[in-house]
This record gives C-alpha cells, structure tokens and sequence, in this order.
C-alpha cells in the first residue's frame, strides 16, 4: 500500500512539475514582496519624542512640592540620625521613625552625599 502512494506521488509529480515550479515561484515571490512591505512598514513608524513628557515630570515635581509644603514636611526625603536608610513621606518605614531622630534632605542626591541608601521597598519618584 505504501509503495503505491510512493509510486502515485512520483507520477503526479513528474506529470504536474511545470505547474508545482510556478505555483512556487508565485507563492515565494508574494511572500518576497509582502516581507519587503512589512519591513518598509516598521521603519516608517517612527514618532517624534513629545515634549509633553518633560513638562509633565516638572508638573509631577511642582506638585510633589506643594504636597510637602501642605503636610508640613521639612523636605522630600526623611532619614534617622541613627540609621542608613532614608525614605520617602509615601514610604511606610517613615512613620516608623523617632521624631526627635528624624532629619529631612531636600533631594536623594544629599541623602546619598551624607551616606544614607534608599530602604528597600520604598520606590523613588
């Protein structure tokens, strides 16, 4: 039975072999075009950098601000005087901090410079 179907394919194949040669010269020539197509496509997509960006991060900075001026914070950061680690006023080791202990920095960059690092779990801005 098997060698029959051997057999059958290898007649088809020598009676058809002109058409199978041009069907598979169409099929690989549409399939050449559609990929240079897609290729053309994705280079095409490229979008500008939007400004908006930048100014929103200055908006998110400005009201970081006024955040910390209506809650009465000294600063952006909080730190012990008797640790390593500082923190953000969202972070939840703040409140974990003694009063009297309790020094606030500006910026992570003078937390940093006075040898603190960021507590783990508490993300930045």
């Amino acid at each position: 039975m098997i060698p029959n179907i051997g057999r059958k394919v290898k007649e088809f194949v020598s009676k058809k072999e002109g058409d199978i040669i041009l069907f598979l010269s169409v099929f690989l020539g549409i399939m050449l075009i559609a990929g240079l197509f897609y290729i053309y496509g994705a280079q095409g997509e490229k979008y500008p950098i939007r400004m908006r960006e930048v100014s929103r991060a200055v908006e998110e900075e400005s009201a970081l601000r006024a955040y910390i001026a209506a809650e009465g914070l000294s600063g952006l950061i909080a730190a012990s005087s008797k640790g390593t680690r500082y923190y953000y006023p969202w972070c939840g080791g703040v409140s974990r901090l003694s009063e009297k202990n309790k020094i606030w920095f500006d910026t992570p960059e003078e937390a940093e410079k006075a040898g603190y690092t960021i507590a783990s779990g508490c993300s930045g801005l």
